[in-house]
C-alpha cells in the first residue's frame, strides 16, 4: 500500500497505528504534509454518524475483557474419588454414627453419584423423592443456574436409602451443602486448602470419563447441555500425581 501511495503521490486521509516500534512507521512520517493529529483513547471515538455507540465497541469491549481476565480452569489436576470414597466406607454402620457424620456422609455421597453443585442438592424437597423399582428418583423443579426456556430440569437417580430417615429441623442451604461436602473431603485427607466443594463436580465427572463413560451421559449426569464444552474446558483433569514421571521413568 505505501508504495502504491508513493508512486501515485496520492494525498488524503490516513488513520494508521500508533505504533512507532514498527518498521513502517518511520514511513509514514516522512509521507506527512502537516502534523499528524494523535487520537487518544477514547469512547467517543467509536460513535456512529447519529451519535450512537458504534457496533464494534461492545465487542472490543469483551475482546479487552477477554485478555484482561482470561477464563481459566481452576484446577490442574482433581483429587480421586476412591480416598473419599473409602472414607465414607469407613463410617458404617450407619446406626451407630452421629447425624453429624450421616449428614457429612450423605451429601458428598450425592455430590459425588450425582456431579451436581450444591445449589442442586439444597433445593431438594422431601415431596419431590419418588421411590422407583430399582431405587430413587429425585425432581429438581426449582430454578438453578444452568435452567434455561425449552431445557428439561434435572432429575437424579439414586439406589434406595435405608428406612427410617432423619429429617432436619429447617431448610439447608447451598452453604451448608458446600460446608458439609468440604469437611467431609478434610476428613478424607483431601487437600481444602486447594480444593473446594464444588471440586467433587471435577472428580465425579473426570472419574466416569477415565472408566469410559460416553461424554453424552457425563453432560447429561451433570446438567449440561449437549453442545456444552463445560466439561472438556473445566471440568475434565488428570488425577494429581506428582511422582508419574518419575515413576515411569525409572520403572
Amino acid at each position: 500500500m505505501l508504495q502504491k501511495i508513493i508512486k501515485d503521490k496520492a494525498k488524503g486521509i490516513l488513520v494508521v497505528t500508533l505504533w512507532t516500534a514498527q518498521p513502517w512507521y518511520p514511513l509514514f512520517e516522512k509521507l506527512l504534509c502537516s502534523e499528524p493529529l494523535i487520537l487518544h483513547s477514547d469512547y467517543n471515538l467509536l460513535l456512529s454518524i447519529n451519535r450512537k455507540p458504534h457496533p464494534i465497541w461492545p465487542h472490543l469491549t469483551l475482546v479487552g475483557v477477554a485478555n484482561l481476565r482470561p477464563a481459566l480452569p481452576k484446577y490442574d489436576g482433581v483429587w480421586d474419588p476412591s480416598i473419599v470414597l473409602g472414607y465414607l466406607g469407613s463410617l458404617y454402620p450407619n446406626e451407630t454414627i452421629s447425624l453429624d457424620l450421616l449428614t457429612y456422609k450423605l451429601v458428598t455421597l450425592l455430590a459425588l453419584v450425582t456431579a451436581h453443585r450444591a445449589q442442586t442438592l439444597a433445593l431438594i424437597e422431601v415431596e419431590n423423592i419418588v421411590k422407583v423399582d430399582d431405587g430413587v428418583e429425585i425432581k429438581i423443579p426449582a430454578k438453578l443456574k444452568t435452567s434455561r426456556r425449552n431445557r428439561l430440569q434435572p432429575s437424579l437417580y439414586l439406589p434406595s436409602f435405608a428406612d427410617n430417615p432423619a429429617k432436619p429441623f429447617h431448610a439447608v442451604s447451598s452453604q451448608s451443602v458446600s460446608r458439609w461436602i468440604k469437611n467431609t473431603l478434610a476428613r478424607s485427607g483431601i487437600n481444602t486448602e486447594v480444593f473446594s466443594a464444588h471440586s467433587n463436580r471435577h472428580a465425579a465427572t473426570s472419574s466416569a470419563k477415565r472408566r469410559g463413560v460416553s461424554l453424552d451421559i457425563i453432560r447429561q449426569a451433570a446438567g449440561w447441555s449437549a453442545q456444552s464444552g463445560t466439561f472438556a474446558k473445566f471440568y475434565d483433569k488428570p488425577l494429581i500425581d506428582k511422582s508419574a514421571f518419575a515413576k515411569s521413568i525409572l520403572s
